[in-house]
Formats: C-alpha cells, sequence, structure tokens
C-alpha cells in the first residue's frame, strides 16, 4: 500500500550499495513527474539502477530526463508500467528494464513518446510474461532489449544528444 510522489525535483550524485541509487521504492503505487536524476553510482553489477520501483499497483513516470548515472530506470513486480515524455540516455550499463509482476499475472508496460538511447547493455528490456504492450513514439539508437520498435510510429535513429 501507499503511494509516492515526486515533482519537480532534480536528483543529483546520489550512491547506493546496490540498487536505487536514488529512489528505491517497495510496495508503492509511484508517480515521478518533471524531474532530472543524474551523475548516481551503484555498486551492484546486475542492477545498478537510479531508480528502483517494486511490486505495487502502478508506476507512472512522466517528462523525466535519466542522464549519465550507472544505470536507468528498473520496475520489478509492477502491475502497470508507464514510462512518457521521457529521455533516458548515456547511462552505464541499461535505459529502461521491465520486470513482470506474478501477482497481476503479467505486467502491461506502456514506453511512449520517449528517447531511450545510449546504453552499452539494453536500452530497453522486458523480462517476463506481459500483457497489453505499447511501445509508441519513441526513439531509441539502436533495436535491442524487448522494447524494440515494432510498430506506432518509433524509430531507430541516433537522436544527436552528445
Amino acid at each position: 500500500g501507499g503511494f509516492l510522489l515526486i515533482r519537480n525535483s532534480d536528483f543529483t550524485s546520489n550512491a547506493a550499495g546496490e540498487r536505487g541509487a536514488a529512489v528505491l521504492g517497495a510496495g508503492a503505487s509511484t508517480q515521478i513527474e518533471d524531474t532530472s536524476f543524474r551523475s548516481h553510482d551503484s555498486d551492484d553489477a546486475f542492477d545498478g539502477s537510479t531508480i528502483h520501483l517494486e511490486t505495487g499497483d502502478s508506476a507512472l513516470l512522466r517528462r523525466l530526463t535519466v542522464f549519465g548515472n550507472d544505470g536507468g530506470i528498473t520496475t520489478e513486480g509492477v502491475d502497470t508500467v508507464d514510462i512518457m515524455q521521457s529521455t533516458i540516455a548515456g547511462n552505464g550499463t541499461f535505459g529502461v528494464r521491465i520486470i513482470d509482476s506474478p501477482a497481476a499475472g503479467a505486467t502491461t508496460a506502456r514506453v511512449r513518446s520517449s528517447i531511450v538511447a545510449g546504453h552499452p547493455s539494453n536500452n530497453c528490456q522486458l523480462i517476463g510474461n506481459f500483457s497489453n504492450n505499447l511501445m509508441a513514439y519513441n526513439l531509441f539508437d539502436v533495436a535491442n532489449g524487448g522494447c524494440a520498435p515494432a510498430g506506432g510510429g518509433s524509430v531507430i535513429a541516433d537522436p544527436l544528444l552528445a
């Protein structure tokens, strides 16, 4: 239960021994809007996420900038994940990793109107059982991971962020 709301904030240079160098949320529905995350370090070799959300009903991440961190955004066991109008780029390992919610039977994952680029491992990765996915109007620099554009106006091109 519970609700986590972060709005109009700037997170810079935090560190964590594991996941969630800037935000670690567990068991809450989460809404993060109009917020930037830069220069976060994590010692977790697999996850290393800057934002890590676990076991909530929903995660709405809108108008975020996640840039120059060890890792990007991980959701694990969240029933519905919406990432919209965000730039997730240039993080050390991955951009977006969405791991399914066994409790819900299948996770609904939507990444829309976002730039996800410049990650050496995966730009966007879906792990597990998913339903009602929508990957639309995104810009990826390469097609890697499970969020590769399958229609809906997404394109693969250099976003020219550097």
